[in-house]
């Protein structure tokens, strides 16, 4: 750029070496200005993407927290395993700072699971939404067993967040071994035809593979990959019993 502008200030200015001179100066404070812009452009968008992944981490885990809170206390089994579960897919370190913000902005500590809920359900695409269900029977589970009050709070959630009940019925299956618990899973009666069967696993297919779960979050990506598991396993073990 300097050098452009040096050539035009060595034509049209007179004498040429001041031109050059005038030039090459003026295209440095061109390229300087726009450096700089360009510089402060991309540090404000690395500020702003790394918010929102903070903010849609640190709303994962405040709705985990209420999901183990909502029975009575918190027990230490569940914190270990809330500690434990979001620092393999967040790190450590980044799970303290997802504490920190919550401790230091009043903003977070007022938001209610509602409120979390119904923006997810604005923002967030359905499978992620049906996905973030997973995460949260995950962290019910964390002392052995789901109690009626998780199920009811869970349940109230997937409807904030605009999930299907069949869609919903066939997370909870995923952590309630009954006789039918695979045709639930699948989203299909026991008495369904092959055929119907086997275009319900593709349906889920197309719906919950792991790929289609476009998400930059490690948790809901993760999650994607266990309940796809599940689906599979659940597609096999009705192979097994329809023997086809």
């Amino acid at each position: 750029m300097r050098f452009l502008v040096a050539f035009f200030g060595l034509i049209f200015i007179k004498p040429w070496f001041l031109g050059a001179t005038i030039g090459y100066f003026v295209g440095f404070l061109i390229e300087k200005l726009f450096s700089s812009s360009s510089q402060r452009t991309r540090t404000a968008f690395s500020y702003q993407n790394d918010a929102r992944h903070l903010d849609l981490r640190v709303k994962i885990l405040m709705l985990a927290m209420r999901i183990a809170k909502v029975d009575g206390n918190i027990l230490q089994s569940e914190k270990t395993f809330i500690r434990s579960y979001f620092s393999s897919v967040y790190g450590p370190v980044e799970v303290d700072r997802m504490v920190r913000t919550v401790r230091n902005n009043p903003n977070y500590l007022n938001l209610s699971s509602g409120e979390i809920a119904r923006e997810f359900g604005q923002k967030l695409k359905y499978a992620l939404r049906a996905t973030l269900l997973h995460v949260l029977f995950r962290v019910a589970e964390a002392d052995g067993k789901i109690s009626p009050a998780e199920v009811q709070e869970i349940e109230k959630i997937a409807r904030l967040l605009g999930v299907t009940q069949a869609d919903y019925d066939s997370v909870k299956a995923m952590f309630f071994q009954v006789n039918d618990s695979a045709f639930t899973i699948l989203e299909v009666s026991p008495n369904a035809s092959v055929a119907e069967i086997k275009q319900a696993y593709r349906t889920m297919v197309k719906k919950y593979h792991p790929d289609r779960i476009r998400s930059d979050d490690p948790a809901i990506k993760q999650s994607a990959k266990e309940k796809f598991l599940l689906i599979q396993e659940a597609y096999e073990e009705i192979k097994k019993k329809k023997g086809f």
